[in-house]
């Protein structure tokens, strides 16, 4: 069998997500595929770090602060409802509160109609925020798909490996990664898929 290989880059849930589905996918059914999933961060971005260099933020244990990515899920497929029930098992999530979003409605008269609609499903938060939630996440699906060939390369802290841009070479007819002014280059890859915003 040719073995497929397949990139994911991102650090979020829908990274997460599509890492999972796919091994899962492998592990059930042998399919020839190699994932190799680059993660770039903390869900936080690099000035809001309590490693960050930058004078703006110097956090010190115990210390609030501000988780910039996703504040709140709610699922919206089956699949993506028993994952977050699982994140619950693990302690790293909580669906402890109900979700309203704005309704907007535009009236005969054009002007807004403005109100808060409750969701019919619980919103979900990831326990000591989505940041440190999405960290164990990475690691906890990193262990449990290594023997169906998860490989996991991280580019935080080791910013050597962070991935910056992506290639075709159109002679082979596969991409290719790269990091800061293509110091490594990794791949190639038959397919590469962009769980980032």
């Amino acid at each position: 069998k040719i073995m497929v290989q397949v990139a994911v880059v991102g650090s979020g849930v829908a990274a997460l997500m599509a890492v999972r589905t796919m091994c899962t996918s492998i592990k059930e059914t042998g399919q020839p595929i190699k994932v190799t999933w680059f993660t770039a961060r903390r869900k936080m971005g690099a000035t809001q770090s309590a490693l960050s260099k930058s004078p703006t933020v110097k956090l010190k244990a115990g210390d609030p602060y501000f988780d910039y990515g996703c504040q709140y899920m709610s699922p919206v497929s089956e699949l993506f409802e028993r994952e977050l029930e699982r994140w619950k098992e693990l302690g790293l999530a909580s669906d402890q509160f109900d979700v309203s979003v704005l309704d907007t409605q535009k009236t005969g008269d054009n002007t807004a109609n403005t109100g808060m609609n409750k969701l019919s499903t619980a919103g979900w938060v990831g326990n000591g925020g989505m940041g440190p939630m999405l960290e164990a996440l990475t690691f906890q699906t990193r262990d449990e798909f290594a023997d169906c060939g998860l490989e996991h390369v991280s580019g935080y802290p080791e910013v050597q490996q962070q991935v910056v841009s992506i290639h075709r070479d159109e002679n082979k007819k596969k991409w290719l990664l790269n990091t800061e002014k293509k110091t490594r280059q990794f791949g190639p890859y038959d397919y590469v898929i962009g769980g980032f915003s």
